[in-house]
C-alpha cells in the first residue's frame, strides 16, 4: 500500500493484520522519481503539480520519500514482532525464494518451495519488456543511483541532507 497518510492507522484498523516492509535504499526511489518526472517518461505527468524550480523538485520529491519511508517503519514498528517482516530489496534480488517463504509464512499460508521457485522463476526481471531509463520497470538491480546521470553533486548534496540520515537508519551508508 503506497498511501502513507493511512500509515499510522494500520494498527488500529487491523489490529489482527500483518506488515511486509520492503525497504528500498532511499537514493534508488529518489533516482526513479527523477527519471519519472521526465519527458516521454511511463509517468511524466507526476510532476505536474512539482515547482518549477529543478532543485526545489528535488527537494520535494526527496521529502516525499523521507515522508512515506518514515511513516511505514513507524508503522512497522508498532506492529508486534510476530505480525511484521522487513525485507530488504537488495537481499530481495539477491535470493527471493526464502523471502517469498517468510511472507507466506507470516501470513499463515503455507506454500510449498515449488511453488516458490516457480513464482521466481516466472517473475524475474529479465523476463519483462520495456525496461530502463524512463520505463515502469528500470534496471531490477540496486545502488542504480551510484552511476546514474540523475545523481549529479547537486542532488546528491540535496540527498544526503534530506534522505542521509534515513538511510542511516535503514543501514544504508552514505557515500
Amino acid at each position: 500500500m503506497n498511501t502513507p497518510e493511512l500509515y499510522g492507522w494500520l494498527r488500529s484498523l487491523f489490529p489482527a493484520g500483518r506488515v511486509i516492509f520492503l525497504v528500498r535504499d532511499p537514493f534508488d526511489t529518489l533516482d526513479s522519481y527523477i527519471d519519472l518526472q521526465k519527458p516521454e517518461s511511463w509517468n511524466e505527468r507526476f510532476a505536474d503539480n512539482l515547482p518549477a524550480n529543478p532543485e526545489n523538485r528535488i527537494r520535494h520529491a526527496a521529502e516525499l520519500i523521507r515522508e512515506s519511508m518514515t511513516a511505514a517503519m513507524d508503522a512497522y514498528e508498532m506492529h508486534p514482532e510476530n505480525q511484521r517482516l522487513l525485507i530488504s530489496y537488495e537481499d530481495l534480488l539477491i535470493d527471493p525464494a526464502p523471502h517469498l517463504k517468510a511472507c507466506s509464512e507470516l501470513l499463515g499460508e503455507p506454500v510449498d518451495q515449488t511453488a516458490i521457485e516457480a513464482a521466481v522463476e516466472k517473475h524475474q526481471f529479465k523476463k519483462h519488456k520495456e525496461t530502463g531509463t524512463l520505463q515502469f520497470r528500470r534496471y531490477g538491480k540496486a545502488g542504480v543511483w551510484q552511476q546514474s546521470e540523475n545523481f549529479t553533486p547537486e542532488v546528491l548534496r540535496i540527498a544526503n541532507e534530506i534522505l542521509g540520515p534515513l538511510r542511516r537508519r535503514f543501514g544504508y551508508h552514505n557515500s
